[in-house]
C-alpha cells in the first residue's frame, strides 16, 4: 500500500498491468450498473415499456462489454475473490437484461416477469462486488503508480 508520503509502497506485490486496468474499468461501471437498476425500476414503476426494453438494451450492452474484464481479474491471487462474485453476478444480469428486452420485443408477459426476476436476482448478486470493487480500485490507483515507475 501506500507509506507515509502517499507514494506506492514498492515491497507490495505487483499486479500485472491488464489487472490494473480491469479493475479500474469495473470500479467506473459501478456507478452505471446502479445506474441501470434504478432507471429499469423507473421505467418499471411507470409502466413505460419503451424506456424498460432501452435500460435492459443498455444494460446488457454494458455487461457483455465488461465481461472480459472478470478473466483479468482471474489472473491475479488478490482479486480472484472479486472474480468469483462477476463471474455468478455478470452472466445473470446480461441473460435476464437480455431476456426483458427480447419478451417486451414480442409481447410475453411471462418472459417480462422472469426477465426482471432475473435482473433482480442479477443486482442482488453484483451487490458484495460493489464492496470489494471500491478497495480493489484504490489498490488499482496504486499498482498503476508502480507500473509507471
Amino acid at each position: 500500500m501506500a507509506g507515509t508520503s502517499g507514494a506506492p509502497d514498492p515491497s507490495q506485490p505487483r499486479w500485472p498491468g491488464t489487472t490494473v486496468l480491469a479493475v479500474i474499468a469495473l470500479g467506473a461501471a459501478d456507478g452505471e450498473i446502479e445506474k441501470a437498476g434504478t432507471d429499469l425500476q423507473a421505467a418499471a414503476d411507470d409502466q413505460d415499456l419503451r424506456k424498460m426494453w432501452g435500460a435492459a438494451d443498455g444494460l446488457a450492452k454494458m455487461i457483455d462489454g465488461l465481461m472480459p474484464n472478470i478473466d483479468r481479474l482471474e489472473i491475479f491471487p488478490g482479486t480472484q475473490a472479486a472474480a468469483a462474485i462477476y463471474r455468478k453476478a455478470f452472466p445473470e444480469l446480461s441473460a435476464g437484461a437480455k431476456q426483458l428486452r427480447d419478451a417486451i420485443t414480442s409481447g410475453d408477459a411471462n418472459g417480462i416477469v422472469a426477465g426482471s426476476q432475473a435482473i433482480a436476482q442479477g443486482l442482488a448478486d453484483y451487490g458484495p462486488a460493489r464492496i470489494v470493487i471500491a478497495a480493489l480500485v484504490e489498490q488499482a490507483i496504486l499498482q498503476q503508480r508502480l507500473l509507471v515507475e
